[in-house]
């Protein structure tokens, strides 16, 4: 599938989700007909180990939102618990863009 891109002007939703102890901010675009089009994961130092990982997940998810993935497969493809909580903070930071169950 081609990369399609969302428009260089558009709106973005924000929420915070907590991993490891730390509150994350997490900004969502989406394509017009409301499908998830772009994450971006903040909250780290700018400059630490974490900081660059977090730059790296919201990069590469975005690529493949872009690309056509569906967030909830991808999702359900993380490291979660039994109940499925995940373990992860790419996972945290797409339940929290998910919303409440």
């Amino acid at each position: 599938m081609t990369r399609r891109k969302l428009p260089t002007r558009r709106d973005s939703s924000h929420t915070r989700f907590e991993y490891n102890a730390r509150v994350y901010n997490v900004s969502a675009s989406r394509f017009d007909d409301t499908r998830l089009g772009e994450v971006w994961i903040d909250g780290a130092k700018a400059g630490t180990d974490v900081y660059f990982v977090m730059i790296e997940l919201a990069t590469v998810m975005s690529l493949a939102l872009q690309h056509g993935a569906n967030p909830d497969q991808i999702r359900r493809a993380l490291p979660q618990t039994r109940s499925g909580k995940p373990l992860g903070p790419l996972g945290c930071a797409l339940d929290a863009l998910k919303g409440p169950a």
